[in-house]
């Protein structure tokens, strides 16, 4: 006979908010994963937004006066991020702004490098690798990567991948309220399914 307010042996149910430790990182045995467990396994895998960084120059900043451009992108699982690398195709070597980062789906800015000056955003054409200004962790959705800059002529420019397929944004433009620096928050535009070009290829980890 069952004791009332015990769970039985075999196949208990559980009620409530049951705990249980946490297995450490890349235990595979029949322990009990607890969320803990999950999301330390899954937030360390590195975000790529595309698979490759296929086309040197790819992606040019806008020289359009307070203007900024998106890409629509979808991350599958949690990331715990504290920086970004990408490849800079041309370099800038100079005070021209910039500034890049990760709206989520509903315009808020949730990561970016904050403004940067050339000669520390793009001073060499080489593999690049900057801070966020603040860590993150971001869940899985919908997201923009956004970029922009002040400058007018002979800006940097990343590498990007041309053939990314399709997305529900690809290059799309928005104001800010100065080149080089991002807004804190956004209306995102409207979907507009197409074939994504020259999608900046980053490692968001």
């Amino acid at each position: 006979m069952q004791n009332q307010g015990y769970a039985t042996l075999a196949s208990p149910t559980l009620t409530g908010t049951p705990a249980a430790p946490t297995a450490a990182a890349g235990t595979s045995t029949t322990q009990i994963a607890t969320t803990a467990y999950v999301q330390n396994q899954t937030t360390g895998i590195p975000w790529l937004t595309v698979g490759r960084a296929g086309s040197v120059s790819g992606v040019t900043f806008s020289t359009t006066v307070n203007q900024a451009e998106l890409w629509g992108v979808v991350l599958t699982f949690p990331v715990t991020t504290t920086q970004v690398t990408y490849y800079v195709g041309t370099a800038d070597n100079t005070a021209n702004n910039y500034d890049i980062g990760i709206y989520n789906s509903s315009g808020t800015l949730v990561v970016h490098t904050g403004t940067k000056a050339g000669t520390v955003f793009a001073p060499v054409a080489t593999v690049t690798t900057l801070p966020w200004a603040v860590p993150a962790t971001l869940q899985p959705g919908k997201y923009y990567l956004a970029i922009t800059t002040n400058c007018t002529a002979s800006c940097a420019a990343l590498d990007g991948d041309n053939a990314s397929a399709v997305s529900f944004l690809s290059k799309g433009v928005v104001s800010v309220s100065a080149g080089g620096t991002l807004n804190s928050s956004l209306t995102p535009p409207a979907d507009a399914w197409s074939y994504s070009s020259y999608t900046p290829a980053w490692a968001v980890r």
